[in-house]
């Protein structure tokens, strides 16, 4: 099993020492992100899950599909996160819960291969936020999400 840890980013040379560890947690693909009080990291079993900065308990999971390789991306006091299931979900995250403010299922792939009634189209990237407007890539797709003049 992994762990998530804090470390004193002054120290020089080989690291042996936490601030804090949380161990038994098992890291999925992505890249954590913090907040200032939390930190994000998705598990291995596509729960993002937070993590409180200073202490390192566990505050609370939301569950976001089958598999999440994208890392999520915090602008804006949300997170924005793509599965490889196929869906993209907006998050607005508290200490002790994590609110879905949208979730949407992309449309079935072109280029399904594992389903004879075809699959939602992947989302292996992280989004961009920028100017009012979400980018994101699928397997099959860019889109932008927000207003037409922004």
């Amino acid at each position: 099993m992994g762990m998530v840890a804090a470390i004193d980013g002054a120290q020089k040379g080989e690291i042996k020492t936490f601030k804090w560890a949380t161990k038994g947690f098992l890291a999925g693909f992505s890249s954590p992100i913090m907040d200032g009080d939390r930190i994000y990291q998705s598990e291995n079993g596509s729960r993002l899950v937070a993590f409180d900065v200073v202490t390192g308990r566990q505050l609370w999971k939301q569950q976001l599909g089958t598999v999440q390789k994208a890392p999520p991306v915090m602008a804006d006091g949300k997170i924005y996160v793509g599965t490889e299931s196929g869906k993209f979900f907006i998050l607005r995250p508290h200490a002790d819960k994590c609110d879905v403010l949208s979730e949407v299922e992309m449309p079935i792939s072109k280029y399904s291969c594992c389903s004879s009634e075809g699959t939602p189209e992947q989302i292996l990237g992280g989004a961009a936020v920028s100017h009012g407007r979400i980018f994101f890539v699928t397997s099959d797709a860019v889109y932008a999400i927000g207003p037409k003049k922004a």
